[in-house]
């Protein structure tokens, strides 16, 4: 009687439908000029859509005040495919409203809102209300002037591990506070950052403090990419960008002819004598793998190779060179490379691995291969290290005064504010 009974069991287990777990769908807005919105969407997007957590990841570019129907759109296909809608914003301040935001976004959508995550300078006001209105499970806006260049691959290497919200954001706020007194200290930089820029932000946060990247995604696994993990020693912020973007970006001269330059300026970048805009040529991200060990022809390690690094290679139409103090000329190659090492703005440390760069005096001839920034004696100005070969060959070492000054202490209250502290920090600035 139980052996008849099998085959009826296995039919009916084989027509009942099979049970899908909730999926989730992302959707990445990068805005701002032409060029920093590529580096944008190749610096944020390969966290996403490798963390193994987004069945599908789409991105947006270009100004929201025209692309807000865009966004809609976006936010209503994800949502008719995906049981879970995450938004991440780096975009600059915003004018929304709650009206029109449900008008693009209609209830059945914005019921599959999980997350918002929003870059935009002092976004917490309009931008807040008009997200909040749809019923957002956990938003995130910030007061005063935001940096995502640093503070968003940070948090986004921490989200796509797993980590509850209210506690990467913390981080973040720290890293970003920590970044900018570094970078103003330097020289040539040195007051190049209004005060409201050095005062940094503090994120606003609303609804599910703890809401992590899996959160509603039972039996979901993350992919968790070691390349795209924070570390002091791999480079902080500017190393998870340049790992992200590693094969993924370049730009030639003539599609920046005159934004490239607009684009040094507004990022406050001094005058460099070894890479001239006017030379040129190509700007991209490599990749850097840890070598493979093997014994003979037999690799002892058969997995594929592990990105290490994200290496900057600049492209020059010539080579040329530039007097030094001293007697001394820095002579240029047609490729010029940096790859990060560490940099740690807490200890105000920046290593770099550098090719393409020779100093000559007469006939002594010194190839660069690396730099390290430091503070000097003291602690209030900087003095760069500066390592190689005389004749590539013989080594040797200069420490080189550089200038700059201390960084500016990061104020004693850095914290994350929930919607009823915001709201009450406004009533107390009011009195």
């Amino acid at each position: 009687m139980k052996l008849k009974l099998l085959p009826a069991l296995a039919l009916l287990l084989l027509s009942a439908p099979l049970a899908r777990g909730d999926t989730a769908g992302a959707l990445l807005v990068v805005e701002d000029v032409a060029l920093t919105e590529r580096v944008g969407v190749a610096v944020f997007k390969p966290f996403l859509s490798e963390s193994g957590a987004y069945a599908d990841v789409r991105a947006l570019t270009g100004d929201l005040g025209k692309t807000d129907e865009e966004v809609g759109r976006a936010v209503r296909e994800l949502a008719a495919r995906h049981d879970h809608v995450d938004v991440f914003l780096s975009v600059h301040t915003v004018r929304r409203t709650a009206h029109r935001l449900r008008q693009l976004i209609p209830p059945a959508a914005a019921r599959k809102l999980r997350l918002v995550y929003s870059t935009a300078c002092h976004g917490a006001k309009e931008e807040r209300e008009a997200w909040e209105g749809l019923g957002v499970r956990a938003l995130v806006t910030h007061v005063g002037i935001n940096n995502p260049t640093v503070a968003l691959p940070y948090f986004l290497s921490r989200w796509i591990r797993g980590e509850p919200l209210e506690a990467i954001l913390e981080g973040a706020t720290q890293e970003e506070g920590l970044t900018t007194r570094f970078l103003r200290s330097l020289p040539g930089l040195e007051g190049s950052y209004d005060e409201e820029l050095l005062a940094g932000s503090v994120p606003v946060l609303s609804g599910e403090r703890r809401l992590t990247i899996l959160s509603g995604l039972d039996g979901a696994r993350l992919e968790r990419p070691s390349h795209l993990r924070f570390s002091r020693s791999t480079g902080s912020s500017l190393g998870l960008a340049l790992r992200a973007m590693a094969g993924k970006f370049r730009i030639a001269r003539d599609e920046v002819e005159f934004e490239f330059d607009d684009l040094l300026h507004e990022l406050h970048v001094p005058d460099l004598p070894f890479v001239p805009s006017e030379h040129l040529r190509e700007l991209r991200v490599d990749p850097v793998y840890a070598p493979q060990v093997s014994y003979g022809y037999l690799p002892l390690n058969p997995l594929p190779p592990r990105l290490k690094a994200g290496k900057i290679v600049i492209e020059l139409s010539e080579r040329f060179e530039v007097p030094l103090d001293g007697g001394f000329v820095l002579s240029v190659g047609e490729t010029i490379s940096l790859t990060p090492g560490r940099v740690d703005p807490e200890t105000r440390t920046l290593t770099l691995e550098v090719r393409g760069l020779w100093v000559k005096r007469g006939v002594l001839r010194f190839r660069v291969t690396n730099a390290k920034l430091r503070p000097s004696a003291g602690g209030e100005a900087y003095e760069v290290v500066v390592g190689g070969g005389a004749w590539g060959v013989v080594p040797f070492w200069k420490a080189l005064p550089i200038g700059g000054s201390r960084p500016e202490p990061l104020p004693s209250d850095l914290r994350v504010l929930s919607r009823r502290g915001f709201v009450s920090a406004l009533e107390a600035s009011r009195d």
